[in-house]
């Protein structure tokens, strides 16, 4: 395509500038949703406006979307009231709400399913458990910190990571980065690993880690997988038992991946990080790829190739063998990106983990859109424009990519594929995606 295929969002319009006002000081007190059919590939279905912005991703079962909102943020500055951050159950096809459950603070954690229960955790570090039918609470659990993991649930037991700010830790993993990219101020982190038993709460195990655990656990053939603010570990599913660690030369947030007997996974550093991909095996290193900022999506891996954005504005596919990259495709029109461009706001930034089926790629930026790219070559099909930061992972289920903006709208968009997702996220149940038995 010479030019992209740019397509506004279907349903009510908001600016940017006045949605964000709305969210922060009162608006969407009625939450609407706008439904439309017939659409093209890359059109609404449905929108469903909410009260606060969300970062969550989606997660679909049985024909219900389940994601849960988080408070609102002007400036930098956390805008408090005594309204909730609503966790809501929506209806697939039409976005109308079946049913919400209200939190004392965000949710910045993606739920996960498993039978007839729906699980999340809070930034005030509660895990919940509910009802997937009728929303209503079957038990909580409080950690020490906060909960911006997201869990996953097998054979009965729930593995979810905490974060913590304080003295300790031996590292920063909390750091204010200006537009020269100088550190302002440091909180040192530290976090646990929880297994926890899935039908009464109650705790089983937990693994202390050095470094804050903002990211999921990845759970493949009774071994869990996940990072660190200092390393990246592979612990027992069954005793919480460390199997190996990995020493990364950055803080991590990234969720990793696992296939063919690889772990992938990004660093999170203004300037500077690397793609590793360890041997699942011994923990040893296989390669590595450097990146001029942070990797905070989970990567996925799709026939081969591994697909992961970038806050540099742009999406990279990379040979798994030789972490060679394939193709790099920046996002939003953009040839190239700098700290300028980029913009202390977000900008062009990607912080959402892409989505794969058949040929396509589905990814969202920080300058509000999702897009479409096509797998083999990394060339933008469409766009489709919100009012806010596209943070939310997408989630794709029979040709519908489900996502959440900080506009404080979830969206059902129709794709030009009938698919739903495929590659290693999907496969493990990463980020929005259920855990395949």
């Amino acid at each position: 395509m010479e030019r992209r295929e740019f397509i506004k969002r279907a349903g009510y319009t908001l600016p940017f500038s006045e949605s964000v006002y709305e969210i922060l000081f009162g608006g969407y007190e009625n939450p609407q949703t706008s439904v439309k059919r017939d659409t093209a590939p890359g059109t609404a279905i449905w929108e469903h406006g909410t009260e606060r912005e969300i970062r969550a991703s989606p997660t679909v079962s049985d024909g219900v979307v389940y994601i849960g909102t988080y408070q609102s943020i002007f400036d930098g500055a956390v805008q408090a009231d005594d309204t909730p951050s609503p966790f809501y159950a929506l209806d697939a096809e039409t976005g109308e709400e079946i049913w919400r459950f209200g939190t004392d603070e965000g949710v910045g954690s993606t739920a996960t399913v498993d039978g007839e229960l729906v699980y999340f955790g809070t930034n005030d570090g509660t895990v919940h458990c509910l009802g997937k039918g009728d929303g209503d609470e079957r038990w909580s659990f409080e950690v020490s910190g906060g909960i911006r993991s997201s869990p996953v649930v097998s054979d009965n037991t729930l593995y979810i990571g905490s974060v913590e700010f304080g003295t300790e830790g031996s590292h920063s993993f909390a750091t204010n980065v200006d537009e020269e990219g100088d550190t302002e101020f440091r909180r040192e982190a530290y976090g646990s690993v929880y297994g926890i038993h899935a039908g009464t709460g109650e705790v089983k195990w937990s693994f202390d880690s050095d470094g804050a655990v903002i990211s999921s656990p990845i759970l493949k053939d009774s071994v869990l997988y996940f990072t660190s603010e200092e390393d990246a570990h592979a612990v027992d599913a069954e005793t919480g038992e460390e199997v190996w660690s990995f020493e990364h030369s950055q803080p991590s947030t990234s969720t990793p991946t696992v296939a063919g007997g690889r772990m992938y996974l990004g660093e999170t550093s203004w300037e500077d990080s690397t793609v590793y991909a360890i041997d699942t095996e011994t923990g040893e290193e296989v390669w590595s790829a450097d990146r001029p900022r942070s990797v905070r999506g989970s990567p996925t891996v799709y026939d081969g190739t591994l697909y992961h954005g970038c806050e540099d504005g742009a999406v990279y596919a990379v040979d798994t063998e030789t972490g060679e990259t394939v193709w790099r495709s920046v996002v939003g029109g953009l040839d190239e990106l700098t700290t300028e461009n980029i913009g202390m706001d977000g900008g062009k930034r990607i912080r959402s983990s892409v989505t794969v089926a058949e040929n396509r790629l589905y990814v969202g930026s920080y300058d509000g859109s999702l897009y479409a790219l096509d797998t083999e070559d990394g060339e933008e099909v469409w766009g489709f424009e919100t009012g806010g930061n596209v943070h939310s992972s997408p989630v794709l289920i029979d040709g519908t990519v489900y996502f959440g903006s900080f506009d404080g709208s979830v969206y059902g968009v129709e794709t030009d594929v009938d698919a739903s997702g495929q590659g290693s996220r999907a496969e493990l149940g990463a980020v929005g995606y259920i855990r395949r038995s």
